[in-house]
Parts: structure tokens; C-alpha cells; sequence
């Protein structure tokens, strides 16, 4: 049977204290403390000073995620994880000086049989593969983007041509979420938020929604059938971001790291606009580009 923990605060203390083995799901689940690990499943146990972590994978990582699932990290993704969509979450690792931080987290997760583990700082850098941890990681559905077709057109749209990097991505939706823009278009409709680009949307993620697309021609039909204004970025173009009467439905794209919006979606847009600077240099990076044209957004029209 599983031990409900009244006070969610001092989580850590009645584990090391009671010295009990955690169940959640049906499953049997290990606890990590600073000197010893309750583990009642068969998987091979390594001892690594006064820590013990399961051996589940051949790199010795303690943690291997399913194709569905996806381990997130970061103090705020964490947050913004749980307050979006807490029913997605499968499992909690945190170090114990965030249990008073994550009390709520750490109760709901004991209310619905949710496994959870305080790791210490070392663990998680092996679970999430990353020394940007914060301290926790969450275990959680993954969400794939749904089809273009599901948009509701009455709200711009930030279409990404190409952008693959995960920090431009992530960034490109902490700002996003910012300014209250929630539809965010990338190609293919199979590829899902990685975990950098969450880490850095600093929780933005959560506020986006992911719509994919296989035709750029299709989605262009598509949106300029439903009143959207196709618009995107050039330095070899001379009408000013800043004095284009922007309208609510629009579509802004922002193209690759490299070589910027490419042909075929260039050849598409209805207006290309320029962010005026000196000139020194070719462009502006990615999120630093779609942040500049939020913004101006936002001035004319307002936040949602």
C-alpha cells in the first residue's frame, strides 16, 4: 500500500526517517537519499559514493524515457508543466532543497500516486544529460504538433521556416508567451519540443500551441483563405517594420539560422518588411528578429 505524506514539506525527511518503499501507479519506484536507495525492482544497482542510482541504460544513465514521453528541466518549465497540464506528468526528480519550493507538486503527485525522487545534483545531471538542470526534471507526455488545420483563425501566427536550433526555438516561445501570441507553425507535423528548446522558454512552452505543416503552399491557402496576411523579414527590402499597419490576422514568418526565409516561402509572402539598423552586420538572430516584430505588434495592437 502506499504511505500518504501529510506534510508534502518535509518530504525528504520522513523518507531518510521511515525508510519506506514508494509505490505509484502500480509500479515499485526507488527513493534516492544522500547515503542509501530503496529499490525493489530488478534492475542492477551501481554504487557511486554514497549514492546508489539504477543502471537502466548502457551509458549508465538513470533514466530512460519512452518514445511518448519527454523529461523536462528547469525550475520554471517545471512550474509552468504543472500548472498547464500537471495531469501529463509520469514522474518528479528534484534535490532536496527545492522539496519546500515544489510542495504542491510534490503533494499532488502523492495524492494521485505519481512517483517522485529526491536525487541530488550529480543525478540529475546524468537523468537530463545537462548541468542546466535548476535542480528538477519532470517526467511528462509528450506533445506532439497538431495539424494546421486545427487552428482557430482568429489570432496571429509565428511560423518558423526551417529553424531547427533548439535555443532560437525555445527562445522564440518565452517570447511568444510573453506577448500572448499562441500559434506557433513548424515543418512537419511529427516533430516535438525538445527538452533544450523548453528549458529555454523558460516555460513559455506551455503557453504555445504546436501546429505542423508538410506544405508551405497548402498552409499559405489556407491562411490567406482565412484572411491572414503572409509577412516576414528581409534586409534587402525597404518598407519598415515600424511603419507597417499591422492587422490581427497575421502570419510572421521567421526563417532559418543560415539563409533566412527560403525561396519558395519568400516567394509567397504577401509584404517583406525591414528592421532598419545600420547595417553593419547581414541580420538579426532568429528570436532576436521575432522579438522585435512582437514587440512592434504589441504596440500597435496590444497584448491578448
Amino acid at each position: 500500500m502506499s504511505k500518504k505524506i501529510i506534510d508534502h514539506q518535509n518530504v525528504f525527511d520522513y523518507h531518510k526517517k521511515n525508510k519506506k518503499q514508494d509505490y505509484a501507479n502500480n509500479n515499485r519506484v526507488s527513493f534516492v537519499s544522500e547515503k542509501s536507495s530503496y529499490n525493489m525492482t530488478n534492475k542492477k544497482i551501481v554504487k557511486e559514493k554514497n549514492t546508489e542510482i539504477e543502471n537502466n541504460t548502457a551509458e549508465n544513465n538513470p533514466y530512460k524515457k519512452k518514445k511518448e514521453e519527454v523529461l523536462y528541466c528547469g525550475v520554471h518549465t517545471c512550474q509552468a508543466v504543472f500548472k498547464q497540464r500537471k495531469n501529463d506528468i509520469i514522474k518528479v526528480y528534484l534535490v532536496k532543497d527545492l522539496v519546500k519550493e515544489f510542495g504542491e507538486l510534490l503533494k499532488f503527485c502523492s495524492t494521485k500516486k505519481i512517483a517522485y525522487r529526491i536525487v541530488e545534483n550529480k543525478d540529475l545531471e546524468k537523468l537530463t544529460d545537462s548541468t542546466h538542470h535548476e535542480g528538477i526534471a519532470v517526467l511528462t507526455k509528450i506533445i506532439k504538433p497538431k495539424s494546421f488545420t486545427e487552428l482557430s483563425a482568429n489570432s496571429p501566427i509565428l511560423w518558423l521556416d526551417g529553424v531547427v536550433n533548439p535555443h532560437n526555438i525555445g527562445t522564440m516561445m518565452r517570447i511568444m508567451a510573453h506577448f500572448g501570441w499562441q500559434n506557433l507553425i513548424i515543418s512537419g507535423t511529427k516533430t516535438a519540443i525538445s527538452p533544450a528548446a523548453a528549458r529555454m522558454s523558460e516555460g513559455g512552452c506551455e503557453f504555445v500551441k504546436l501546429y505542423g505543416i508538410n506544405s508551405a503552399k497548402e498552409f499559405v491557402l489556407w491562411a490567406k483563405k482565412n484572411g491572414y496576411k503572409i509577412v516576414g523579414t528581409s534586409s534587402h527590402c525597404k518598407q519598415s517594420v515600424y511603419e507597417y499597419p499591422m492587422q490581427k490576422k497575421i502570419v510572421f514568418v521567421v526563417g532559418q539560422e543560415a539563409d533566412g526565409i527560403s525561396k519558395e516561402v519568400m516567394q509567397l509572402l504577401d509584404e517583406s518588411l525591414i528592421i532598419p539598423g545600420t547595417g553593419n552586420v547581414e541580420s538579426l538572430n532568429v528570436s532576436v528578429a521575432g522579438g522585435i516584430f512582437l514587440n512592434e505588434y504589441a504596440r500597435q495592437l496590444g497584448t491578448k
